[in-house]
């Protein structure tokens, strides 16, 4: 049996790391104080693998997860002192902060003057725009305990179109079209991303030597890909 390694796999392995851990303590089994330190190590490679599994599409929610992880590893193996984490934790949002800024400026691509790309910013509230232009390229989505909401059912993706995600405590809300192809590179944090959609049902086609055959869904063709970070929150795709 080939094992393919996956998000799916990924996160069952972390959770079954951690029931693991507490069923050594609560046994009694082995003393595992020592090894809960290295919790927030479990997140940083977390965030570097959405990276590498994204070749690089999903990259400023896995950065910001790493920073955050990363700083709460160096506090809890005594690296920073609570003097400096008290002193200095301010530099830390500064730094989720640039990832966010210069994470786009890396994202963005040339696309078509006519091609449609797209911003929405939600705090404390909510937001829902539609595409209005007949050509989607990109989106930038950020939600701060808000919700969000876009449309692009009246459009057609220049290539493989991208929306990039940034919600935490809130939620995205993106309705594309029934027959196209998404991607989800989506990190999720004690959140969830998902496609709602209905599965589609190839129409059997006919090729020339009068064979049918059906056309497969998914493969290398991607329409849109949703990438990004989801803290205490959620993306879906309906």
């Amino acid at each position: 049996m080939n094992l393919r390694i996956n998000s799916r796999l990924v996160s069952g392995g972390v959770i079954v790391l951690f029931g693991l851990l507490l069923l050594l303590g609560t046994t009694e089994t082995y003393d595992t104080g020592q090894l809960w330190l290295f919790v927030p190590s479990v997140f940083v490679l977390l965030g570097a693998w959405a990276i590498v599994q994204s070749r690089g599409a999903n990259l400023v929610g896995p950065m910001v997860l790493i920073l955050v992880a990363g700083a709460l590893q160096l506090a809890a193996l005594d690296i920073l002192t609570d003097a400096v984490v008290e002193a200095y934790w301010p530099v830390l949002v500064i730094l989720v902060g640039l990832t966010v800024v210069f994470g786009r400026q890396l994202r963005t691509r040339t696309v078509d003057s006519d091609a449609e790309t797209m911003d929405l910013f939600a705090m404390f509230g909510g937001v829902t725009k539609r595409a209005t232009g007949s050509r989607f390229a990109q989106a930038d989505v950020t939600t701060l305990f808000g919700g969000a909401e876009l449309d692009l059912r009246d459009t057609e993706p220049v290539g493989t179109a991208q929306v990039d995600v940034f919600a935490m405590f809130g939620g995205v809300e993106l309705h594309v079209p029934a027959d196209w192809t998404v991607r989800m590179e989506v990190l999720p944090v004690f959140g969830a991303a998902e496609d709602e959609r209905p599965r589609v049902i190839r129409e059997p086609e006919t090729d020339v030597a009068g064979r049918t055959t059906t056309r497969p869904t998914g493969g290398d063709d991607v329409d849109l890909i949703v990438t990004g970070l989801v803290g205490f929150g959620g993306v879906e795709v309906n």
